[in-house]
């Protein structure tokens, strides 16, 4: 089969997942993309793409190995799940977007603890950076209005000031590092299983960003990025992405992976201030709090991209 055959079946699959997508959109808000498309359907595509290693594996194996990341299915918030049923194909209903599929991100890397619950998943964005995943410690965000005028300086004075006031009422931890546009909060005295009421409580107690707050409830686990954005290193966001449809995406891909990765290697992605309250870190969460510190260069002094 040669590329051009491969992108049309890939162009014809999609038409018809459209389309059967439009026909069933008064049904059930929870549909998997079996049920979109029909295992018939899909498993023909699949079989015809047998073939096509790309990212190293069939098209079917890069999803199987792919983590959701979607915000919207039909209209509902997906908020009855954990970090574990992102994982994987079937069971993961898709929502209406542009492509009507693939609202996922590459595994870079996990890992599940003595139960067998995961602790962390990392997954590349499709602007390209890493992201750590985790319903195990808590993450918050809060955004400077880098244009209002007020110094800096004088914002992470007041946010600091509120987050300390917050952490010693409640006898918590949490570690204040400093982002490009403001601040990152991780909580270490406890370790969650979901984002809960408790998460709402500190957000509105120093003024987190919203959208942050809201996403962590639909995603059901803390994001935090740990590597540069690329714009911000000078380069644009790739124009191919996971999944890969042919063999020339992969190797622009990894092309590109290779220039962001020197370019990033320059920068980090936030600056460690203090830690505020009692201080104390769980030994669950001294693994996570390293792995992020690490892959962010926080402790470097390097520049905050």
């Amino acid at each position: 089969m040669n590329s051009t055959t491969q992108v049309d079946d890939t162009h014809d699959f999609f038409e018809k997942l459209v389309r059967r997508q439009a026909d069933t959109k008064h049904s059930s808000p929870t549909r998997t993309l079996h049920d979109l498309v029909g295992n018939d359907d899909l498993d023909d595509f699949f079989i015809k793409q047998n073939s096509r290693h790309f990212y190293g594996k069939t098209v079917k194996q890069q999803l199987t190995d792919s983590f959701y990341v979607g915000r919207i299915l039909d209209g509902f918030a997906m908020t009855e799940t954990t970090i574990e049923h992102r994982m994987g194909t079937d069971h993961i209903s898709e929502p209406s977007n542009e492509y009507n599929v693939y609202e996922r991100e590459a595994i870079v890397d996990k890992l599940e603890n003595n139960h067998g619950r995961l602790e962390y998943v990392i997954t590349r964005s499709k602007a390209g950076f890493e992201v750590l995943n985790t319903s195990a410690m808590m993450v918050v965000d809060i955004d400077f209005d880098l244009e209002s005028g007020v110094p800096v300086e004088a914002q992470t004075a007041s946010s600091v000031a509120k987050i300390t006031g917050w952490a010693h009422r409640e006898n918590w931890s949490i570690r204040i590092y400093r982002t490009h546009s403001g601040l990152r909060l991780i909580t270490t005295h406890l370790a969650y299983e979901s984002v809960d009421e408790s998460f709402d409580a500190v957000c509105a107690a120093v003024a987190a960003d919203a959208m942050f707050q809201e996403l962590c409830h639909v995603q059901s686990c803390f994001r935090a990025r740990l590597t540069p954005k690329p714009k911000r290193c000078g380069l644009i966001s790739p124009e191919c992405f996971f999944p890969f449809n042919n063999a020339e995406e992969e190797e622009y891909f990894a092309a590109w992976l290779e220039a962001y990765s020197a370019e990033s290697a320059q920068y980090g992605t936030c600056r460690y201030i203090t830690t505020v309250g009692n201080e104390i870190i769980l030994p669950r969460l001294l693994p996570l709090v390293t792995l992020h510190d690490d892959s962010t260069k926080a402790h470097s002094g390097l520049p905050i991209r």
